[in-house]
């Protein structure tokens, strides 16, 4: 028999054997039970309600995955809904099946909605999902997991956090999120994605009736490579685009600042484990292709004195960011920032332009720096340009190569107009 004939008929029985798997599985996939089961699992171990009202099915091409439609998970002992999904996919690869092993080659949802709680007394509504122990159990060490997945994909996600105590509420909408390949070992406490790509649209401060100062936000990731570890984190990121920002902070009539809800720490600060020096937190080496902040709205309002300073249309550009937080090192290229504002009856607009800043502990350092401010209000106008050029500063010294500076002012009959150029050299201590 010829040796082209003999691989054919092997060929044949493999793709025969194959496709008679296949069918077998597929005959023997039963979709109802696999929901009945996993619905009283959930309710038995997690005493939530899962409900799978959409199909979940078996496929085997382009690989093998197992597709879900719609589901939702139920709030713990309520009938409070606390997720739901659209449609979710999960695939994994062929070969490690026949050593029993699982490994994911993508994880696909679609139409995720969940809603995170902080309730009043402080705790959350997914400490359960969390699997914490009991105050008196004693943790059991989990076996080191290893993660590799090809991707992950998420899309039209909507994300939301409240807390309850305060009456805030956060929301994340229109989150779309896909990655490359993703590695983890939860041993080593390492973890690796590649081409991370995040959008999303967001909404903070209001307190879900519509009313009060909310803030609100566009957002565009691209980080090619993100990279954590316990002994030094690495972020490299394509360009950070956030568009439409609105932006209010306020000094309360007891001085406090709207803001302070965002890093209360609350009843933790008083537990024993509080007062504890914390760990250092492991050095992060950054650089950032690009940052870019368009129409952004920044609003200052001091309640006890009645004033407010707003900033409007508002833009700011860099060309490349590192950072290395060890070291306390910063450098940003093609600084510019526009803005135009107004404070009380006052109106003003500004231009801040610096082709390379460093900031390091023992000095900052600029090429050229150069600021432009307009004012107009009531009775007085000012145009205000300045040019610093080979600049340097440390804590204990200043020294500017070249100072420019052009002034025009009016205030009512008085009027001041003038040039000054300089060097300059100022000892600070």
């Amino acid at each position: 028999m010829k040796p082209m004939k003999i691989i054919a008929i092997v060929c044949g029985v493999v793709a025969a054997a194959l496709i008679g798997g296949v069918v077998i599985i597929s005959a023997l996939f039963d979709g109802a039970r696999i929901k009945s089961e996993l619905a009283k699992v959930v309710m038995d171990q997690k005493q939530r309600k899962l409900d799978i009202t959409g199909d979940v099915s078996l496929s085997f091409w382009p690989n093998v995955a197992i597709k879900t439609g719609k589901l939702s998970l139920s709030e713990r002992n309520s009938a409070e809904n606390f997720l739901s999904i659209d449609e979710a996919r999960i695939s994994v690869a062929v070969m490690p099946l026949l050593s029993k092993q699982v490994v994911v080659n993508a994880v696909s949802l679609s139409g995720l909605k969940a809603t995170l709680i902080k309730r009043k007394d402080g705790t959350l509504n997914i400490a359960d999902l969390a699997g914490a122990p009991a105050a008196k159990e004693t943790p059991t060490p989990a076996a080191p997991l290893q993660i590799d997945v090809a991707s992950v994909k998420l899309a039209n996600t909507q994300l939301t956090w409240r807390d309850d105590s305060t009456g805030r509420s956060a929301v994340l909408s229109d989150l779309d999120l896909s990655t490359g390949r993703v590695l983890g070992d939860t041993g080593k406490q390492t973890y690796v994605a590649d081409a991370v790509v995040f959008s999303a649209k967001g909404k903070s401060g209001g307190k879900g009736d519509g009313k009060g100062d909310s803030d609100s936000f566009q957002i565009k990731l691209d980080i090619p490579k993100l990279s954590v570890s316990p002994e030094k984190q690495q972020i490299s990121v394509g360009t950070v685009a956030l568009s439409d920002v609105k932006l209010t902070l306020i000094k309360r009539k007891d001085g406090t600042l709207t803001i302070a809800n965002l890093i209360d720490t609350g009843a933790a600060a008083a537990t024993p484990a509080a007062t504890k020096s914390p760990q250092p937190a492991p050095p992060m080496l950054i650089d950032v292709a690009g940052i870019k902040l368009a129409n952004a709205q920044l609003v200052w309002r001091d309640e006890k004195a009645g004033t407010s300073t707003a900033l409007s249309n508002l833009d700011v550009s860099t060309g490349k960011v590192q950072a290395d937080t060890g070291k306390k090192s910063y450098i940003a290229d093609a600084v510019a920032v526009a803005a135009t504002g107004k404070n009380g009856t006052d109106t003003f607009e500004l231009r801040f332009d610096a082709p390379k800043v460093t900031v390091t502990p023992d000095k900052a350092a600029g090429e050229s720096v150069k600021l432009a401010v307009t004012l107009a209000g009531t009775g007085r106008n000012v145009a205000l340009k300045l040019a610093l050029s080979g600049v340097e500063g440390s804590a204990q010294a200043l020294k500017i190569g070249k100072l420019a500076l052009d002034l025009d002012a009016k205030a009512n009959e008085a009027s001041v107009k003038g040039q000054l150029e300089s060097p300059v050299a100022v000892n600070l201590t």
